[in-house]
């Protein structure tokens, strides 16, 4: 999603507005949420893509030049399942770049850190957790390719990196359950 044509070099990827996000949210009740940042926070920096859905829809948003604030009584609502790894990272920018208070959240991290407690294995970090439940390995060496981009399109890479960090968590999840 994206209201700046130039901001999105692709063809690879059909475009959406925020109306079809919302009509998305209204058709479930659990969703993938993900940030991409400036950087580490600091408050300095601020969420520039915003990336919500599930297995079968993802939303990729540039949060430079798109009001998000029309999600906020979604983000803020008990009524959907907000699945996120290490929320405790993207709570701290969704409460400082938009002022929202995410309620009902389920943590794939945390619940790894739960269900590993003891023993010496300690992998937790998404690109772990996808490959362990999922059989797919994530490609996180565009993780730093965020920082600095002020105002340059994300590329295809970037896109499908932010949507892939969301197509796994409710599967994630159901498995740790």
């Amino acid at each position: 999603i994206d209201n700046n044509d130039s901001l999105v070099n692709s063809n690879l990827y059909l475009k959406a507005t925020l109306d079809d996000l919302i009509q998305f949210l209204e058709s479930t009740s659990i969703i993938g949420v993900d940030t991409e940042t400036e950087g580490m926070f600091d408050f300095s920096n601020r969420v520039i893509m915003l990336q919500i859905g599930n297995k079968d829809n993802q939303y990729v948003i540039d949060t430079r030049n798109v009001d998000v604030s029309r999600l906020q009584p979604y983000m803020e609502s008990d009524k959907w399942l907000k699945i996120f790894h290490n929320v405790k990272f993207d709570l701290n920018f969704l409460r400082f770049s938009f002022g929202w208070n995410v309620r009902n959240i389920y943590d794939t991290f945390l619940a790894q850190c739960l269900l590993i407690a003891g023993f010496m294995v300690r992998g937790l970090s998404l690109e772990t957790l996808v490959l362990k439940y999922c059989d797919y390995q994530l490609n996180k060496e565009v993780r730093n390719k965020f920082v600095g981009l002020q105002g340059v399109s994300f590329t295809d890479l970037q896109i499908k990196y932010g949507a892939e960090d969301v197509v796994y968590l409710e599967t994630i999840k159901d498995k740790q359950l």
